[in-house]
């Protein structure tokens, strides 16, 4: 216990420590702050296996006194037994009450989500071949969802190309390739949603919220329609892809300190798996839950611009009638300076709006598109 770097531990909590690792000397007026246990677990692990077998017994407070008496060559006297005595005291109280090898396992639990976990001596055999099977069957599974995703992407990249042109599709922070990649350096767990929600930020950013929007929204807002009930589905469908952008920047943020996909915490998992420790359960917890909101994203998003884009052929067959049979007003809506520019690019890019949907329908379930439009070719789009 005297060997462990306690100066390397409390510089998590104040950087000022750091100077001192190594050394006798520490920090007078330490300036702590708070911390991710994720990064302190590699320490409070160290220090838990040195707890467990710690004792602040008396035959410890002898052994002390004697050695000390030896490094200052003289007599084992009562004063050098009271000071070991008290000292060990000290030690046990700490020990008993502030920094006990319990308290730490208790927080080692809680920041692997696991309160059975017991980092030394389990007292019950694991059940190595069940583990091994499921293991065997998870990478099984993940190798094929990789086959399936390569030939995807492959089948996907043509069709990119003829909707966005030479235009990159935009980043996820936290859920990317990178995070997915280092996910996998050690188990066989991946995002598998990264493209179709690159693809949705690049639509909604690059395409819709600049170039279709604004007329879209100027016909449900005052739109004079013949059936209020598709007016109100609409405002809806609208007010969702408006703010889409938002909701992918909230989920950006759970990937941040405090979140629930904290990238700090998922880095400690993976570290901590490196070196041969079983976190294998939290981070596929995580991971999942990963996953599954991103999933909902992209399965929301694709059927939401699904009922807009059959909203738009609305628009654009109604305008073409001498009485249209839906929004009365329409022709004067499109026609208007505010909405002339938007609604030239939904006419001119309908062949995008819908290459868009048919990349969708490979990750997502998506209804039937407008059939009035499925002529329809991507233009070639402007950057």
């Amino acid at each position: 216990l005297v060997h462990f770097e306690f100066n390397e531990l409390f510089s998590y909590f104040d950087p000022a420590f750091s100077s001192h690792i190594g050394q006798s000397s520490t920090v007078e007026n330490p300036s702590f702050r708070q911390v991710e246990v994720a990064e302190l677990i590699p320490a409070l692990l160290d220090l838990y296996y040195l707890l467990t077998d710690a004792r602040a017994s008396a035959q410890v407070a002898l052994s002390l006194a004697a050695l000390d008496a030896l490094r200052k060559k003289s007599e084992l006297t009562e004063d050098i037994r009271g000071r070991a005595s008290r000292s060990i005291q000290a030690v046990g109280y700490l020990l008993d009450k502030r920094v006990s090898a319990e308290t730490l396992l208790s927080i080692i639990r809680i920041a692997r989500n696991d309160p059975a976990f017991v980092p030394s001596h389990p007292v019950a055999q694991a059940p190595f071949r069940e583990r091994y099977r499921e293991r065997i069957t998870d990478t099984f599974d993940s190798d094929s969802r990789k086959l399936l995703q390569d030939k995807q992407s492959d089948e996907t990249k043509n069709q990119l190309r003829a909707v966005f042109g030479d235009l990159p599709l935009l980043d996820i922070e936290g859920y990317n390739d990178a995070t997915s990649a280092l996910v996998q350096e050690f188990t066989p767990f991946a995002l598998e949603w990264v493209e179709p929600l690159r693809i949705i930020r690049t639509f909604t950013e690059r395409f819709f919220m600049p170039r279709y929007s604004t007329v879209i929204r100027s016909v449900i807002v005052e739109g004079y329609f013949n059936n209020r009930a598709m007016q109100s589905a609409m405002s809806a469908s609208y007010s969702f892809c408006e703010h889409l952008g938002e909701r992918l920047s909230e989920f950006e943020r759970l990937f941040d300190d405090g979140g629930s996909f904290n990238l700090k915490i998922l880095r400690g998992y993976v570290t901590e798996m490196e070196k041969g420790m079983d976190f294998e359960t939290p981070l596929r917890k995580m991971i999942d839950n990963m996953n599954a909101h991103a999933k909902n994203l992209v399965q929301q998003a694709a059927v939401q611009y699904l009922e807009l884009y059959n909203f738009s052929a609305i628009i654009m067959e109604d305008g073409k009638k001498p009485i249209p049979d839906v929004i009365t007003n329409v022709r004067t809506l499109t026609g208007a300076t505010k909405n002339a520019a938007s609604f030239q690019y939904l006419e001119r890019e309908t062949g995008v709006f819908r290459g868009f949907l048919e990349i969708m329908k490979k990750y997502a379930i998506v209804g039937t598109l407008s059939v009035s439009m499925r002529d329809a070719e991507p233009a070639e789009s402007e950057a």
